[in-house]
């Protein structure tokens, strides 16, 4: 079971036999969808944290400093697609592990956008079993109003420099778990490990593409800002062993 109370299966059950993500040409609609006419409605705000104990909390975005993040999505009725507006607070934690090993460093983005949640986390892969360097979990919430008979795949991740830019996608592996909950198990080849390290690295943006259950395409687009460059420099340091995470990056 999960910290948030849903199940899972164990990671080496899902994620196997890791190659390069082949990801579908999206749709020219979807991808103009950058140049739709914006949404006008109040944009979707994320829940108020809950509080941690301070033995795992590192830090926490403010509403005021969430970073940003779009929706684009097909609309036959819309040639350019629809486009809402959310935001994105990140967070750095140190979790005990299991079998007393070292504590692990983990990223988290929680991502609010039009009746859409989504809560991303990151972490390096320290199960020997499963091929993969680095493990992203992707768990969707979804408004009762939301629509789209649900999502039925999420077929990888990419990164990009900005929010007009076309992502580049992780190599990896991406596999749907149970409803609404995906695993990226990203590739261990060494070239490609290097890849996406310097992606993840380098590149201010994440595009999470989506296939809703009635077929329709989305691509959720959320940035680091300036909070998640200061978390994943962190992890990347705890990740690559070159210093441990730090005790505490609590805000001031």
């Amino acid at each position: 079971m999960g910290r948030d109370g849903r199940m899972r299966p164990a990671r080496r059950t899902v994620v196997v036999g890791l190659g390069a993500t082949a990801l579908a040409t999206w749709p020219a609609a979807l991808r103009a969808a950058s140049g739709a006419a914006p949404d006008l409605s109040p944009p979707a705000e994320l829940p108020k944290p809950k509080q941690r104990p301070k033995s795992q909390e590192r830090f926490e975005l403010t509403p005021a400093s969430a970073a940003r993040a779009i929706l684009y999505e097909e609309d036959p009725a819309a040639p350019a697609g629809n486009r809402y507006w959310g935001e994105v607070r990140w967070r750095l934690e140190t979790r005990p592990s299991a079998n007393k090993a070292a504590p692990e460093t983990v990223v988290e983005a929680e991502v609010a956008v039009h009746g859409l949640q989504l809560k991303a986390t990151f972490r390096r892969n320290e199960d020997r079993s499963l091929p993969a360097s680095h493990t992203v979990d992707l768990m969707f919430t979804l408004s009762a109003d939301f629509g789209h008979n649900g999502i039925t795949n999420v077929p990888g991740l990419l990164l990009k420099t900005d929010e007009n830019a076309r992502g580049v996608p992780l190599s990896g592996l991406s596999v749907k778990v149970i409803p609404l909950y995906f695993l990226i198990g990203l590739s261990a080849v060494e070239s490609e490990r290097k890849q996406n390290m310097l992606l993840m690295r380098e590149r201010g943006w994440f595009d999470v593409p989506i296939v809703y259950g009635d077929s329709r395409r989305a691509i959720l687009a959320f940035e680091k800002g300036v909070e998640g460059e200061r978390a994943f420099n962190a992890a990347f340091a705890a990740w690559d062993g070159a210093s441990p995470a730090p005790a505490s990056m609590d805000r001031k």
